[in-house]
């Protein structure tokens, strides 16, 4: 988190639960953050270019500004 912060970037990440955890321990600090995209589903092997295109959904959906302080759930964009 303080690495994507300091380069202003968001977290992609499969890891649900701990970036969850990790994301709310942050709003609890009032630090800041540039979006954690989080999701249920673990994407492997042939399934890279399903999350490719999922990850450009969210991309094309949700600017910089709205991603800001937030988390967003990547399966929300896989419909």
């Amino acid at each position: 988190m303080e690495f994507a912060q300091q380069q202003e970037r968001a977290i992609l990440s499969c890891n649900f639960h701990d970036y969850l955890r990790l994301a709310r321990e942050w709003f609890l600090a009032g630090k800041e953050h540039y979006g954690v995209i989080v999701s249920y589903r673990q994407y492997a092997g042939k399934e890279l270019g399903k999350l490719l295109q999922v990850v450009l959904k969210l991309l094309n959906d949700v600017t910089a500004e709205e991603m800001h302080n937030t988390v967003r759930l990547l399966d929300e964009f896989a419909r």
